[in-house]
């Protein structure tokens, strides 16, 4: 197995696992990140701002090839994310633009990772269901429909929330 330098790798979690593996990591001496952002949750009795994590199902971790095993056998770990067998590291820029947006305390929240040009389904609003090409115009998302045997298009402008990417 090649030598991996110590790099920011993502480790996939159980279910509500990110913070029990992201204690465990510190705890056996890795520098571990758990970005999270503050969400109202509403139970029956009340209302609460909670911290969930902003990657449902991941952690980062930096390590090197000395370090996975104690990775792996931390509670609640599935896998190190892997591309063609060997752990993908990820870039140290992306891992410090998080880190800055989660300090900057500015409201911020997940969305769907969506391309230029992928199929997509809108899931909530007037148009439910509705499949189309997401295109992105000046920052803003809209979505395609054509009516191919007409050779028409039309575009309207949705909100990146509420579709979903078909594969």
């Amino acid at each position: 197995m090649p030598i991996l330098p110590i790099s920011w790798f993502a480790i996939r979690t159980r279910s509500r696992q990110e913070q029990v593996v992201s204690r465990y990591l510190s705890a056996t001496g890795l520098e571990e990140f758990l970005p999270l952002y503050q969400v109202r949750r509403r139970w029956s009795d009340r209302v609460k701002v909670v911290d969930v994590p902003l990657f449902d199902g991941y952690v980062f971790c930096r390590f090197d090839d000395t370090q996975m095993v104690p990775v792996l056998s931390a509670p609640g770990v599935v896998h190190v994310v892997s591309f063609d067998g060997a752990p993908a590291p990820i870039p140290e820029a992306e891992i410090e633009a998080v880190r800055q947006l989660v300090k900057s305390k500015l409201p911020a929240s997940p969305c769907p990772y969506l391309k230029e040009g992928a199929l997509v389904r809108i899931r909530s609003g007037p148009m439910k269901g509705v499949e189309g090409r997401l295109i992105e115009i000046k920052n803003q998302y809209r979505l395609r429909l054509s009516v191919h045997m007409l050779q028409r298009s039309v575009e309207v402008e949705i909100d990146p929330e509420s579709v979903e990417a078909l594969t």
